[in-house]
């Protein structure tokens, strides 16, 4: 099914339309997104997980990666924009995507969407820059 298929309620609905009232007893998972049970760890393992836990880094593959220096990350740590020059790689063109942006070492630092590509409509210039709009480091 589809991301927000909500399964218990379609068991319900399926009751409800074969008159005879549905539930659901159990429920799992068994994929989300690029991951699947074999990289899962039992919440009662997790103080012992160690090394089985993937770093923020590893979410969603499927999303651009831009890379950004010290400078870089200390301004989307504030949430403040930042510009071409403070990306050392990956750069998008396409206005309105949204990217992934790393620090050097390759942490996951924020999700952020590229503003500023595209026409001027008001005869300004348009100055190309990632705006933050989830920023995952303290």
């Amino acid at each position: 099914c589809s991301p927000g298929t909500y399964v218990r309620a379609l068991a319900r609905d399926l009751g409800e339309s074969l008159g005879t009232g549905a539930h659901l007893t159990a429920l799992r998972r068994t994929r989300s997104g690029a991951f699947d049970l074999s990289q899962a760890v039992p919440g009662d393992d997790l103080s012992e997980a160690g090394g089985k836990l993937l770093p923020l880094s590893a979410l969603l593959p499927e999303m651009r990666a831009v890379r950004v220096g010290a400078e870089g990350r200390l301004r989307v740590r504030h949430g403040r924009e930042i510009g071409r020059d403070l990306v050392l790689e990956g750069f998008p063109e396409a206005p309105g995507e949204r990217v992934r942006v790393l620090d050097e070492s390759g942490a996951l630092v924020a999700l952020a969407v590229v503003k500023g590509l595209g026409k001027a409509t008001s005869g300004l210039p348009r100055v190309p820059a990632l705006h933050p709009d989830v920023v995952l480091t303290d």
